[in-house]
């Protein structure tokens, strides 16, 4: 189940990543470029999806270390995650601008939930070395 979970957010990240970096097909863009391009979106979904794993494993060592914030980031995920999921079902149907916005709102979004992950695991794991 969890890997099921996992499978779909990076996908829908990925998605994501591909979306906000595409360019106007009607601009003459050299082969190189295109390819240099690619290369530089797939490098980035790649790390995106690292750093997505790594969120995912700091939330499951959260749980040997405080149960109860476990279950209310757990929650969180879940619920972040869900909502990712129904925005990338249809993002094809909204505007490019919206389309970059709705990007931008969903990885800062990522983001910030993955560092408060970090911050309450190191937090906690501090604590059990200072008892």
């Amino acid at each position: 189940m969890k890997k099921m979970k996992t499978i779909s957010l990076v996908f829908v990240l990925c998605l994501l990543l591909a979306g906000c970096k595409m360019e106007n097909s009607q601009s003459h863009i050299k082969p190189q470029k295109i390819n240099a391009q690619s290369s530089e979106t797939k490098s980035s979904a790649a790390d995106e999806a690292d750093r997505l794993g790594l969120c995912q494993r700091q939330l499951e060592a959260l749980q040997k270390i405080d149960t109860a914030k476990y279950g209310v980031y757990q929650q969180r995920f879940d619920t972040l995650m869900n909502s990712a999921a129904e925005y990338a079902g249809v993002r094809t149907n909204v505007n490019v601008d919206s389309q970059d916005t709705l990007d931008a709102l969903y990885h800062y979004r990522v983001n910030l939930f993955c560092s408060e992950i970090n911050q309450v695991l190191l937090t906690g794991l501090a604590e059990r070395g200072i008892k």
